[in-house]
């Protein structure tokens, strides 16, 4: 920070989150085939841009204008629209996820309740 300012932090940062990533890739790279990867990559950050696509498009219609209840209005809208794609497009996924935690949930329950003793 003290040579380059704010800049160079952001430089450091980017070239450290591509470094990890590298890392991670190549890591997984060995575990899974490359196709896999790229389709979980894909379907990851698919979520986001009709949503950002959205946010983009109404700040260009309405203006940049930053006022905090916009900036309330924009995450809001931003986040139900990632709800709601990701339930479109994983609803298998999120289903299956739920069933599990259930079953988690009854197991324990199961687990916490008293022995029972027979006489």
């Amino acid at each position: 920070l003290l040579s380059h300012g704010l800049t160079g932090f952001g430089y450091a940062m980017l070239c450290s989150t591509v470094a990890a990533m590298t890392v991670r890739l190549v890591y997984l790279a060995k575990l899974f085939p490359a196709r896999s990867i790229a389709v979980h990559v894909a379907r990851s950050f698919l979520p986001t841009l009709p949503a950002a696509a959205v946010i983009l498009l109404e700040r260009e219609v309405l203006g940049f204008d930053d006022s905090v209840t916009r900036l309330v209005l924009e995450v809001a809208a931003y986040g139900v629209l990632v709800l709601a794609t990701t339930w479109v497009t994983e609803r298998s996924l999120l289903r299956e996820a739920v069933g599990y935690l259930r079953q988690r949930a009854r197991t324990s329950e199961a687990q916490t309740e008293p022995p029972t003793r027979l006489a």
